[in-house]
C-alpha cells in the first residue's frame, strides 16, 4: 500500500483492523490454553505447576495493559 502511494489514513485503518484480528486470535489462544492446559494443572491437584501456568498468565495480561 504504501509503495502503491496509497492514502496514509487509509493505510493506518488497515494496520488498525490488523492489530485487532491478531489481538482476537491472541485471546482465542489464551481461552484455549486456560481451557486446556490451566484446566489440566488444577484438576492434577499439582500445586506447583497450577501456579506456575496461573503466572504465565499473569505475566502475559500485564502484556496486554
Amino acid at each position: 500500500m504504501i509503495g502503491e502511494g496509497q492514502y496514509c489514513v487509509d493505510i493506518l485503518n488497515q494496520l488498525r483492523a490488523v492489530r485487532s484480528a491478531i489481538k482476537t486470535i491472541e485471546l482465542g489462544v489464551l481461552e484455549t490454553h486456560m481451557k486446556s492446559c490451566l484446566a489440566k494443572s488444577c484438576a492434577s491437584g499439582d500445586d506447583t505447576a497450577r501456579d506456575k501456568q496461573l503466572a504465565e498468565i499473569m505475566g502475559l495480561l500485564k502484556k496486554y495493559e
